[in-house]
């Protein structure tokens, strides 16, 4: 049991109800983006709420996560930016006093109880819900939230340079001297041949 998981819970719902709320009083804003920001923020508002309740009633059990089949047919997803910060880009200073509230609570004393005593299958549940909201707020999460940071890529392997720093080229095969090709029958036709 969390007791600090039913408070930050409160909080960050109502937080995130307010965003909501803008979203759809400025719907016209977005056209036919409005309603499927509202649906994913909503959607993660709730899914945030139900791990925290678990997490403050003791009794959080990690749902395996498995890969949906794709719907065959039917008029494709709609696109949603996943630029950072994009919701303030849109709505202003409106939708950046909501993005100071999310970040205050994420650093406030109570949440980070919570980070530092929650189950690592809490943390990733926790963040794969909570990252791509953040992502539109523009809002930085906390360590324990975050993806780990992917190893760096092996760097390309160059070609070896001669001292000029010119690539050096393979070696060209050895040249043979070719015979003349021999006159086939068909090209004498038409040529005046000296009789014999």
């Amino acid at each position: 049991m969390i007791p600090s998981a039913s408070d930050v819970s409160a909080r960050l719902v109502a937080i995130l109800a307010s965003v909501t709320r803008l979203i759809f009083a400025r719907t016209h804003i977005f056209a036919a983006l409005g309603a499927p920001v509202h649906n994913r923020i909503a959607g993660a508002s709730r899914r945030l709420a139900t791990i925290l309740a678990h997490l403050a009633a003791g009794t959080f059990r990690p749902r395996p996560h498995t890969q949906k089949p794709g719907k065959k047919g039917g008029p494709p997803a709609i696109y949603i930016p996943h630029r950072r910060a994009w919701l303030i880009e849109k709505l202003g200073y409106h939708m950046a006093a909501y993005t100071s509230h999310l970040e205050h609570l994420l650093r406030a004393p109570e949440t980070q109880t919570l980070l530092a005593t929650a189950p690592p299958e809490a943390l990733k549940s926790l963040g794969r819900t909570l990252r791509p909201v953040a992502r539109l707020l523009g809002v930085d999460l906390p360590p324990e939230l975050r993806l780990p940071p992917t190893p760096p890529r092996p760097k390309p392997i160059k070609p070896p340079t001669s001292q000029s720093g010119r690539p050096k080229l393979p070696p060209l095969l050895p040249l043979y001297p070719q015979a003349r090709p021999r006159d086939l029958p068909f090209m004498n036709f038409g040529r005046k041949t000296n009789p014999a």
